[in-house]
């Protein structure tokens, strides 16, 4: 742990374009991608690891408001088809039960249990 805050770290999307690193990993849509060099320059060191699908997962979060504090931005979805729950990392991670993280998935703290997810 190198003591940064999770809101402090951040995942290039573009050009102009960040993306809290925590948030993007767990945003529907993303993924990691094997690491290449970038055919601009721009962009993440040659040789790191990428996060695909970012700059889209930001751009939907924008129009998204957290079911916690009402801000725009969430990015973290409830997996569950019909359930409209929409959270930022920080305040998912202080909901009382939490917000389950799993194999790729989120789930809020009324499904995190729901074996039908």
């Amino acid at each position: 742990d190198d003591g940064l805050d999770v809101r402090q770290r951040l995942a290039w999307a573009d050009v102009g374009t960040w993306a809290h690193l925590g948030c993007a990993s767990w945003a529907p849509g993303v993924h990691e991608a094997p690491p290449r060099a970038p055919e601009d320059g721009e962009g993440p060191a040659s040789g790191a690891p990428q996060l695909v699908g970012v700059l889209l997962a930001a751009q939907r979060a924008k129009r998204e408001v957290c079911s916690v504090c009402g801000l725009g931005g969430a990015a973290l979805v409830c997996n569950v088809k019909l359930c409209r729950q929409r959270y930022h990392l920080p305040c998912a991670a202080a909901l009382p039960g939490g917000l389950l993280l799993q194999g790729g998935r989120c789930y809020c703290p009324q499904h995190a249990t729901c074996t039908q997810a």
